[in-house]
């Protein structure tokens, strides 16, 4: 096997591990939002296990591959939508579709590569 292969290899291994890092801030600020919203309705100590218990779902739901897929489309719609609000107050119509789309393709790049990451470290 030539170097190049190898050395291309390696950082591609690279890249979709920063891609699953992507992925793993976006689950854990989701349980956390999930557990500063049961504190807003006065659920107290309920909120760490909703927390928990949303952090553990959203971990389990990534090792199914139907399940995976879902949830990187869900963050990168998300992800859109608000890069879409904020260019839509600060540019107008034109502005905010080239920023969303722009958007959209970064974030489905970086959820790619995190499928691709999990994937491997199946094997």
């Amino acid at each position: 096997m030539p170097t190049n292969d190898i050395r291309r290899g390696i950082v591609q291994a690279k890249e979709n591990e920063k891609g699953f890092g992507f992925l793993a801030v976006e689950v854990f600020i989701i349980a956390i939002l999930a557990g500063l919203i049961a504190v807003g309705y006065g659920m107290g100590i309920k909120a760490l296990w909703i927390l928990g218990g949303v952090w553990l779902c959203l971990l389990i739901m990534i090792q199914f591959k139907k399940l995976l897929y879902f949830l990187c489309i869900l963050f990168s719609i998300i992800w859109t939508l608000i890069a879409f609000t904020i260019a839509l107050n600060l540019g107008g119509w034109i502005i905010a579709i080239i920023v969303s789309l722009i958007v959209l393709f970064t974030t489905l790049g970086y959820h790619f590569a995190a499928i691709q990451h999990i994937e491997d470290l199946k094997r």
